[in-house]
C-alpha cells in the first residue's frame, strides 16, 4: 500500500506543483511539508483537508493512505462501543497477516 507522503508527492508532482508553493497554499512551511512526504510526520486534519482541496482530491483519498487517521477511527469506535473493541481483538487473532484479513473481508 502507498504511504501518505507518496501519495501527496505523487498528486503534487502530478499538478507540477513545487513543494514550497504546495507548503505556502496550505499554510505550512516547506520543511514540514517535506517531513509529511517522507512520512516522518503526519499532519493535522486541517493540514490534510487543506491538502486535499489543493491537489484537487477527496479528503479521503488521502485518509486511506494516512494510518494515523486509521487509528484515530479506531479509537473513536471502541470509546463508542466497548464491544468494537471486543470485536476487533477476535479478529486480530484470526488474522494474522494482512493477507488473511483482506480474506475475510472478501468473504
Amino acid at each position: 500500500m502507498q504511504t501518505l507522503g507518496k501519495r501527496l508527492r505523487e498528486l503534487r508532482e502530478k499538478h507540477r506543483i513545487s513543494l514550497r508553493h504546495l507548503a505556502a497554499r496550505v499554510r505550512i512551511t516547506a520543511p514540514y511539508l517535506s517531513d509529511i512526504e517522507l512520512d516522518r510526520r503526519h499532519p493535522s486534519v486541517r493540514v490534510l483537508t487543506d491538502l486535499a482541496r489543493a491537489l484537487h482530491t477527496p479528503v479521503d483519498d488521502l485518509r486511506e493512505h494516512d494510518p494515523k487517521s486509521l487509528l484515530t477511527d479506531i479509537q473513536q469506535r471502541i470509546q463508542d462501543d466497548a464491544n468494537y473493541g471486543v470485536a476487533l481483538r477476535r479478529l486480530l487473532n484470526l488474522c494474522s497477516t494482512a493477507e488473511d484479513l483482506m480474506r475475510m473481508v472478501e468473504r
